[in-house]
């Protein structure tokens, strides 16, 4: 059964050379959780503000009922619930001298509203009940909840079912809004930030075609790597420098010459001929490029005489730009070079971040 060959689209991701791109992307990274810590610190921010500003002042109120006794049922009367009461409130009995009471203080409210502002509650023993009163400020707050109270002691006087309704405590206005956690907003923005721009990193690294490392592109392209070359104003380390004398040693001694091509090329040859300069200028006097000579060429797509340049060469040697988007060109390149019937000797990573290698290979 045919399987697909292993390239940039289906290929195992280097976890330590993505982790080492992180890492040198540090204040990439750094900048997009500070950014978006920011972003949740002025979205919270901005939303707490607005809620501060519409929040109520909420007044809660504590009431012990005293159950009158049943002489049917041979006990309390201690069956009612939240939801009774909450019903029970509501009622004429209850509401008309609220209505009274606060109208007499001034406050033109409705049974409407003063009935969507009140809430009875049972937090678990029937004989206590929580009512409480929400107000647009600490006056009308209060005001409500001593009205309220003041016909629920009346109520119970009045209603055979209590002996008596008596208010343990009236609390103070409170604004009924959570605590402002700015803080926790920004720093859970912060995480966020980071978790996710490492997150789009990852999904980044594991699509793109660029190459980092050399056992990456040979296991990619099953085709030996001869070495890296850094750029011109950057010192090549020794150990990579032998590493390339070695290669070239052993895989070109034996041609005469060898077409470059770079795989970065848009247009002419710009960048095969400074990668053969720069291969020279790096290995130097330790290869005979007098015996061994290397033939800068275009890439077939930007040259139409190619197929004829490519009869003198013996072999050729790609360069590809690390860390560009040049994966998928290579692999075109590799397809033509084949189909043009010259072999192809090695790859050649030329602009290589010598720093970044060191930390991968732990020199």
């Amino acid at each position: 059964m045919l399987r697909k060959p292993k390239n940039y689209d289906n290929e195992i991701l280097n976890l330590r050379a993505f982790y080492l791109r992180v890492i040198m992307k540090l204040p990439v990274v750094l900048l997009c959780a500070g950014l978006m810590g920011l972003l949740f610190g002025a979205v919270y921010g901005a939303t707490y503000q607005l809620a501060k500003k519409n929040a109520l002042y909420r007044v809660d109120s504590t009431l012990y009922i005293y159950f009158a006794y049943d002489e049917n049922a041979g006990t309390l009367v201690d069956h009612y619930n939240a939801y009774t009461w909450n019903t029970i409130i509501k009622t004429d009995d209850v509401m008309n001298p609220v209505l009274d009471e606060m109208a007499g203080k001034g406050y033109d409210f409705t049974r409407q509203e003063i009935e969507a502002s009140i809430n009875a509650d049972i937090p678990s023993d029937v004989r206590v009940m929580i009512v409480s009163t929400t107000g647009k400020d600490k006056d009308s707050a209060k005001a409500l909840s001593d009205a309220l109270n003041k016909s629920l002691e009346a109520f119970g006087k009045s209603n055979n079912a209590f002996e008596q309704i008596e208010v343990l405590s009236a609390g103070d206005p409170i604004l009924s809004i959570k605590q402002d956690r700015i803080v926790t907003a920004i720093i859970f923005g912060i995480i966020f930030g980071f978790v996710m721009a490492v997150f789009v990193l990852l999904i980044y690294a594991s699509m793109d075609d660029e190459v980092y490392i050399s056992e990456d592109v040979e296991i990619r392209y099953h085709i030996p790597v001869l070495g890296m070359v850094t750029p011109d104003n950057k010192e090549q380390p020794p150990f990579l420098r032998n590493e390339m004398i070695g290669s070239m040693d052993s895989l070109l001694r034996s041609i005469e010459n060898v077409a470059v091509i770079s795989v970065d090329d848009k247009e002419g040859k710009e960048k095969a001929v400074k990668g053969a300069d720069r291969i020279k200028a790096v290995i130097g006097s330790a290869f005979d490029f007098e015996k061994t000579k290397l033939l800068p060429m275009a890439l077939p797509g930007n040259d139409d005489k190619i197929s004829t340049e490519l009869q003198i060469a013996q072999g050729a040697i790609i360069l590809m730009d690390m860390g560009k988007k040049n994966g998928a060109m290579c692999e075109h390149l590799i397809s033509m070079l084949h189909k043009l019937e010259c072999p192809i000797i090695g790859i050649v990573i030329t602009n290589a971040d010598a720093k970044y290698i060191k930390r991968y290979l732990g020199l």
